[in-house]
């Protein structure tokens, strides 16, 4: 055995000084144990040679003797390898660039090694091992209601509950499903290394609540197209005498175990909220936590082997996407689609509107026919108010003088009408009104402001029957076309409102009280014109103006191209 060790130190020693002399400005190569450097000698080239090829002979004989050899000096064998221990698998990520050890046995190097090892070649290794696992982690899951107004009830979704998480998030499936209205938004929301996606739409005020209708809470969601895989991805077996116990009716998600779709994800804005007293501990590492859902299952369980998985909200992106992206952000959208109500007003205006022998136009409403019922007794509240207003008119007699000189223009002008008093309606909205004083204002000191959401006795209001439809184009259209010109006008149409009579089968939800004094017996009054207040106003004014620039267009092609 020490004559073995002799040999292949002597072995040793021969190739050092051939790689000290050839290789002086390489690093100085170290393949075996560490010996005492032995001073340098002078060699001439066929000295070298004879010793290079005496080496490769060597070298070939002890790689082929590699397992005797280790055998006998009882090398273990894990020691000469560059191993990794993956007993419960491993992942690893390396970059090789340098030559493999020139000792390593054949079984270990590469054939573009062993066919030429006089080129040194950059061998890239990237390798991945998922691990298995014996643990299957639980996510707090639970089944919650969120209200449809579009099926007037609640609709049952799958929620994650994540304090980790800064917003809420509903996917577009589920919001589809619900109905409820989108508004535009432009977010950039960011997760696991930094990934981002990009939020379009959003939904305010979608109502949440449990099974009993116990807790109920406002949140916005933002929409996204998806959330994650099914949850859990596969269906665990586990036996818990203790969980197998537990009515799981009692818990927030009864199906916890089951792999379905998640919908909506709850952040920490709510998450703290919901977590209520109490928790029951069913093993070391599952335990039940209290909520307003019900019992939450959070921890893990041992069982089979199961695939290892992270959600996570993103989205990568092509640079084409992203270049495409850029000149979108200054592209004005010509034809933005309509939502179903503002369709619906667009139908509505289409086919009910007229022009009178004037040319004057007279409009409807968009009145949902099916909520006029739900309308209770106004008059009330509009002798309340109009007896307040009285009492603070009578304190500024100037003030008093332009409202009453308000109303008699209105009235002068055709723009209301008192009301008989053998006239009955069985449906009609007294609308309150007030006075706006302003004394810096040279062109009008006062305003008269019509209150079209005053509740009833119902607690529904005009402009709770009232369609708004849509009003112009997105205000950041609007600014890129601003841009575009040198010069721009801008004008008022006076009195514009009222310049557009309201059909008279519907002016009984336009009406008013008046009177000079307060003592007086209240004059009942009928709008006949489009009254600013109301939440259709604005559309129908706009869309008069369309119509308008649409039927005059032959006669006056630039002024209709430039207005429309």
């Amino acid at each position: 055995m020490f004559q073995k060790r002799r040999g292949q130190q002597d072995f040793y020693a021969r190739l050092r000084k051939v790689t000290e002399i050839i290789g002086s400005h390489h690093d100085k190569l170290l393949l075996g144990p560490e010996e005492e450097k032995l001073p340098q000698s002078e060699l001439t080239f066929d000295q070298m040679e004879e010793d290079l090829e005496s080496i490769k002979v060597g070298l070939q004989t002890l790689l082929l003797k590699h397992d005797d050899i280790s055998k006998n000096l009882s090398i273990c064998d894990t020691a000469l390898k560059n191993t990794q221990n993956s007993a419960e698998g491993s992942s690893s990520n390396a970059l090789v660039t340098q030559p493999p050890p020139l000792l390593a046995p054949p079984s270990l190097m590469p054939d573009a090694v062993i066919n030429n090892p006089s080129e040194p070649q950059t061998i890239q290794t990237f390798s991945s091992v998922n691990k298995s696992s014996n643990k299957f982690v639980f996510l707090s899951t639970a089944i919650v209601g969120i209200w449809s107004p579009v099926l007037n009830s609640y609709v049952r979704g799958r929620v994650i509950l994540d304090s980790a998480s800064q917003s809420h998030f509903m996917t577009l499936q589920f919001a589809s499903k619900l109905g409820l209205e989108k508004k535009k938004v432009n977010l950039a929301v960011s997760g696991l290394s930094e990934n981002s996606i990009n939020i379009k739409w959003k939904i305010n005020n979608a109502f949440i609540s449990n099974k009993d209708s116990s807790y109920t809470s406002p949140l916005y969601f933002l929409i996204v197209s998806s959330i994650t895989d099914f949850v859990p991805s596969t269906q665990p077996s586990f036996r818990i005498k203790k969980f197998n116990d537990i009515n799981r009716s009692f818990l927030a998600d009864p199906t916890f175990d089951e792999p379905r779709k998640i919908d909506m994800i709850i952040g920490a804005e709510l998450f703290y909220q919901i977590i209520k007293d109490g928790r029951k501990v069913i093993s070391d590492h599952l335990t039940l936590i209290n909520s307003v859902f019900g019992f939450i299952v959070s921890g893990s369980i041992n069982t089979t082997n199961h695939k290892n998985s992270c959600f996570l909200i993103s989205e990568s992106e092509s640079i084409d996407n992203c270049i495409k992206k850029f000149w979108e952000i200054e592209e004005i959208i010509l034809d933005k689609p309509l939502s179903k109500e503002e369709e619906f007003c667009e139908m509505h205006f289409r086919n009910t509107h007229r022009r009178d022998c004037t040319r004057r136009f007279i409009v409807y409403m968009p009145v949902q026919d099916e909520e006029l019922p739900t309308l209770g007794n106004s008059l009330i509240l509009a002798q309340k108010r109009l007896n307040q207003t009285i009492k603070k008119l009578d304190r500024d007699p100037h003030m008093h003088k332009l409202y009453r000189e308000f109303l008699e223009e209105y009235e002068s002008l055709g723009h209301m009408q008192r009301i008989p008093d053998n006239c009955y309606s069985p449906i009609n909205y007294y609308l309150p009104h007030h006075g706006i004083f302003k004394s810096q204002n040279n062109s009008t000191k006062l305003r008269v402001v019509f209150d079209g959401a005053a509740p009833t006795t119902s607690g529904r209001s005009l402009n709770d029957i009232l369609l708004s439809g849509r009003v112009q184009e997105d205000v950041f259209n609007i600014m890129l076309r601003f841009r575009k010109h040198k010069i721009v006008l801008t004008a008022d149409i006076k009195q514009m409102f009222r310049q557009i009579l309201i059909d008279p089968t519907q002016r009984n939800l336009l009406r008013i009280l008046w009177k000079n004094k307060h003592w007086e017996k209240p004059i009942e009054y009928e709008l006949n014109t489009v009254t600013y207040g109301t939440k259709s106003a604005p559309f129908l004014a706009t869309r008069v103006i369309k119509q308008l620039c649409l039927d005059e267009s032959d006669a006056f092609p630039l002024a209709a191209e430039i207005t429309i």
